[in-house]
């Protein structure tokens, strides 16, 4: 059975917006509604604002209107006009900073989604070492970020080899610490 979304008021809140939708398309695609009624079925779960656009713009005709054209027109009569392009500013000012890997994945993801059409090549923008922007994919990038982070974080055990290296002029056969002579 499915699960019914929760109501939608025309709030321009990004996280309530986001929910109506995944938790609406979820709702009538688990219901198996047929893609005409789909619309009208989610009008059950409008209040406020939102409402008013559906019954201003599509209560005429609603069996004609599809999830992607319902949703894409009721974001741009609830939010402001500048919204995607304020969004567009905060994700170019996105820093991991003191966040980890997956709390910054999930505040980039936030403001993608919120954009709409960030292209897999953008998103790949974050790669390091081997990774190419031309060619990997963004799960690719995210996954070594996350062992890179991890890496990081791993103390490493006993001495430090490297001052052991200088210790002994790099001769890893050295047993007097002093390099090769023992001098």
């Amino acid at each position: 059975m499915p699960i019914p979304p929760v109501n939608y008021d025309g709030s321009p809140d990004s996280h309530v917006f986001h929910q109506f939708l995944t938790e609406g398309t979820a709702y009538v695609k688990d219901g198996q509604v047929e893609h005409e009624r789909r619309v009208f079925i989610l009008a059950h779960y409008l209040k406020g604002r939102a409402r008013e656009f559906y019954t201003r713009e599509v209560y005429g005709d609603p069996y004609h209107w599809r999830l992607r054209r319902f949703f894409t027109e009721l974001f741009n009569h609830c939010f402001p006009i500048d919204f995607r392009m304020k969004q567009r500013e905060k994700l170019n000012h996105c820093y991991q900073n003191d966040k980890t890997v997956r709390e910054y994945i999930y505040e980039l993801s936030e403001l993608w989604n919120m954009i709409g059409d960030v292209a897999e090549r953008q998103r790949t923008e974050l790669w390091k070492k081997e990774l190419n922007p031309e060619s990997s994919l963004f799960h690719e990038v995210q996954s070594a970020a996350e062992v890179i982070k991890i890496m990081h974080l791993v103390p490493t055990r006993g001495c430090d080899c490297r001052a052991k290296d200088r210790r002994d002029g790099g001769n890893p056969n050295s047993k007097t610490g002093k390099g090769e002579g023992g001098t």
